[in-house]
């Protein structure tokens, strides 16, 4: 036994000298890069790169990730003093000062082009910073403009450079909220997807740039017309060479007569001054071959950004039910975790400004589903959880106090003095309605025992 008790006890000074050695040097580790040397600093040289591919593919990637993001309302609460379940949210404010701040962020934009700008930075480059000079006003810091940051184990102030300017200046952390896709290969980098898309991304755009040359630069004509050829004096036959201004009489002359859908299938009459026409090439047959390539890599784009191809103007996926399973795919695997993430992230660097017992989140998305929605309504008033003026709202119609009562089995209780009589009403025409039924199967019975007899 002494034996053992000794060696647990070297084991637990073991275990104790280790974890002491690891936090002493905590910010030595958290200074070093992805590759363990000291460099410390994320590279931010990449993003204005980065932002300059806000087109094609991409913005039609992220569009409806920051418009639904954008369009979810903002709430501020108290903090609860108790934990709560994870769901639990506490009970909006109706006034902070904080929601006026979001409501009108700054003299250029307004709550929805602060959060649409900010999730778009996010998708491209992994980073958005605002700052909040002495709580008046939310100014977006383009992530082109930052340099650096300062602080190993917590981020102390910011480095910004602007654009056509060579002075850098600090901003203390205490006045911005910074949000930031998380990089596991560095604590202090960024990884977007963007990043993630890059190969699909760069392959597209140079497709892109391959049809557009082939239109300005191409030489592509459709058809090759063989002038008859002539006598000349020493006997042999030749062709003439024909001026720029008598080719374009001839190409013009061939147009008059046969272009258009009207001509199409005309003969073409083959005379001394045409002697042959030939096909050389079809337009379209170049643009053939960017067809399965550019599905593959629209495809590898919208499932890096998590967004159906549907969402974004394509076609139909088959029924409504693959479209509403899109939709609800869509909200759960990409919109509501990105939310989640704002939200934790306004509470942490917000809540510390305006007194630090404040609980700040993004309104999660619902999915769009008419039909379901229909049958949550129906399900509400059948057990009473709806009232009148909520189901007049769900339709469009405007509200009215006087049938503003609760719905029960489909009944306006307000019309039937109370609940509790409503209640006793449905009851009783129920019991009348079984009633009823035991009278009908009696008489039948009786009329089935006098025919057998």
């Amino acid at each position: 036994m002494n034996a053992l008790a000794k060696a647990f006890a070297d084991t637990d000074r073991s275990y104790f000298a280790a974890k002491a050695s690891v936090a002493a040097t905590a910010d030595a580790l958290l200074a070093s890069g992805p590759s363990g040397l000291p460099t410390q600093k994320p590279d931010l040289a990449r993003a204005a790169e980065q932002l300059r591919h806000f087109r094609g593919w991409v913005f039609a990637a992220i569009r409806p990730i920051a418009q639904r993001i954008a369009g979810q309302p903002i709430h501020v609460g108290k903090a609860p003093r108790q934990r709560q379940t994870k769901d639990a949210r506490p009970e909006p404010l109706s006034s902070h000062p904080l929601l006026d701040l979001l409501a009108d962020p700054n003299d250029l934009m307004v709550a929805w082009s602060l959060i649409y700008s900010m999730i778009a930075s996010l998708e491209l480059t992994g980073r958005q910073l605002w700052w909040l000079p002495e709580r008046k006003q939310i100014l977006p810091i383009p992530t082109s403009w930052l340099v650096g940051m300062e602080g190993a184990t917590k981020i102390t102030a910011f480095r910004v450079r602007p654009p056509y300017s060579g002075e850098t200046f600090d901003i203390p952390a205490e006045q911005c909220c910074y949000f930031v896709y998380p990089d596991p290969s560095d604590p202090h980098g960024a990884l977007s997807p963007l990043q993630a898309a890059a190969s699909a991304v760069n392959s597209d755009e140079l497709m892109q740039q391959s049809q557009a040359s082939t239109f300005r630069q191409g030489i592509n004509p459709g058809h090759a017309l063989i002038v008859g050829k002539e006598a000349t004096p020493d006997g042999q036959q030749r062709r003439p060479r024909l001026s720029p201004a008598q080719q374009r009489q001839l190409i013009g002359a061939i147009r008059k007569r046969y272009e258009g859908a009207m001509n199409h299938g005309e003969p073409l009459i083959l005379d001394a001054l045409i002697e042959d026409v030939k096909v050389l090439s079809r337009p379209w047959s170049k643009e053939m071959d960017f067809l399965n390539s550019g599905k593959m890599t629209k495809e590898r784009i919208c499932q890096i950004f998590g967004v159906s191809p549907y969402l974004i103007g394509g076609s139909e996926p088959g029924s409504r039910a693959a479209s509403a399973v899109a939709e609800q795919h869509f909200i759960a695997g990409t919109i509501n975790p990105k939310i989640e993430l704002l939200s934790q992230t306004l509470t942490e660097w917000l809540a510390p400004m305006f007194g630090g017992e404040i609980v700040v989140w993004i309104e999660p998305c619902t999915a769009n589903d008419a039909e379901m929605e229909l049958r949550r309504m129906e399900l509400a008033a059948k057990f009473g959880a709806l009232r009148m003026n909520e189901l007049r709202t769900f339709v469009g119609l405007p509200e009215d106090d006087a049938f503003d009562g609760v719905l029960i089995g489909g009944r306006n209780m307000s019309t039937t003095g109370s609940i509790e009589s409503g209640l006793r009403q449905m009851v009783g025409d129920a019991l009348a309605d079984i009633e009823a039924d035991n009278i009908l199967s009696c008489v039948q019975m009786q009329a089935a025992n006098r025919w057998t007899t």
